[in-house]
């Protein structure tokens, strides 16, 4: 492990390995996430709480199950999956007493790497993680087993190849997050607070009065870069700004103020007005052809499309029933540009289980339906989508 447990942050900081650069010298940074080119990944269990991955692939409309690699853990606490187009991250963050597990294979279930963590520590579960060529860069830290201090809060830099683990940079107890990646960089956010923020008060292992803290707490996004540990702060707001509100998109910051759709490029304090809404929305997604907003109408949610080519704005008349109210379709994710996976509803099916008893029992549960849709299909209900077939164990 290469992990030095005398020295400072500081100096593990220092000890840095190079970015991997493409040959037109851009950075490969990028972020790990659900969805690659093939497909929308995700994490399914069982009734014996064994877990597993699926895929809905894109080009076949089909749903298929991924068996997770031997070495990881496979039942307790599900697991987590990530992707890009090269690789498949299977992280495992266990329980407060276990050791985290993390392997990274190919799309065939070749294992091409993993990350020993050392005893006591800890791999934030449903976390994002970024990578290049070579890294992953995930939250992460030790233990504490005093709940009047923290988890320690580090930036992992982690070679599954060489199975090595080095901090980049931490976090105070005000806490931040990992968001993206931009211009070779890792976006991050931080908390900082000002000079009348009463003191932290710390117990079960967390700040306890942290809604008291947070009027006077100021939320930075910031650009660190791998390679040297030099940062810079690009943005600020309020707590929770960044993600919630202002959603990073490509390489701008994108919200909804009032009745205008707003877009901020990284690096700028140019704001830009992409457009003007008819009345008050919320940010959906956006995409690389369309942005996806909501509003409300006559007492319900309704999905609204902003098509960046031609600046046009229009309503989707989709419905569908989710836990058995009436709801907008909601957008998983891109399939490719203009093309889209939706779900289009629920439907309950029932299954026989055996107890623990022996017995056997009736369950109903809600299988939800996606399909998929280009824009023209999402803003016309006569133009016909392409359902995707629940997989076979969840039939």
């Amino acid at each position: 492990m290469d992990v030095d447990f005398s020295a400072s942050d500081a100096a593990q900081t220092a000890e840095s390995g190079a970015v991997v650069v493409a040959e037109d010298g851009a950075s490969t940074l990028h972020m790990l996430g659900a969805a690659n080119k093939y497909g929308w990944y995700q994490v399914g269990y069982d009734e014996t709480d064994v877990w597993y991955g699926t895929v809905i692939d894109f080009a076949e409309a089909e749903e298929r199950e991924i068996s997770a690699p031997d070495s990881l853990p496979m039942n307790g606490r599900v697991g987590n999956l990530q992707v890009d187009d090269a690789q498949i991250v299977w992280s495992w963050s266990g329980m407060l007493t276990d050791t985290p597990a993390l392997v990274v294979t190919d799309f065939d279930r070749n294992q091409t790497g993993a990350v020993s963590f050392p005893q006591g520590w800890y791999l934030a579960g449903w976390a994002p993680i970024a990578a290049d060529e070579q890294y992953l860069y995930a939250k992460g830290g030790t233990v504490s087993d005093d709940p009047a201090r923290l988890d320690e809060r580090r930036l992992l830099r982690l070679n599954p190849a060489a199975d090595t683990v080095e901090t980049i940079t931490t976090w105070d107890e005000y806490g931040g997050q990992l968001l993206g990646t931009w211009d070779g960089k890792l976006l991050l956010t931080r908390r900082v607070p000002g000079a009348d923020c009463p003191e932290p008060v710390y117990a079960y292992y967390s700040v306890d009065n942290f809604n008291d803290l947070k009027p006077y707490l100021t939320e930075t996004l910031c650009a660190l870069d791998p390679a040297t540990g030099s940062e810079i702060v690009l943005a600020e707001g309020a707590v929770y700004t960044f993600g919630p509100l202002r959603k990073l998109a490509g390489d701008a910051l994108w919200w909804v103020d009032g009745t205008r759709l707003l877009r901020q490029p990284l690096g700028t304090d140019e704001v830009q007005t992409v457009a003007e809404l008819p009345q008050e929305m919320t940010l959906d997604s956006v995409y690389d052809e369309d942005v996806f907003l909501l509003a409300r109408q006559d007492e319900r949610q309704v999905l609204y499309v902003y098509h960046l080519a031609d600046g046009t704005l229009a309503e989707s008349p989709l419905r569908c029933a989710l836990k058995y109210e009436d709801n907008y379709v909601p957008i998983v994710c891109q399939a490719a540009p203009g093309m889209y996976l939706i779900i289009e509803g629920e439907t309950a099916v029932t299954k026989t289980l055996t107890g623990t008893d022996g017995r056997q029992y009736n369950i109903s549960s809600p299988v939800t339906q996606y399909a998929l849709a280009t824009r023209s299909a999402i803003l016309d209900p006569s133009v016909p989508t392409t359902p995707v077939p629940p997989g076979i164990w969840r039939k």
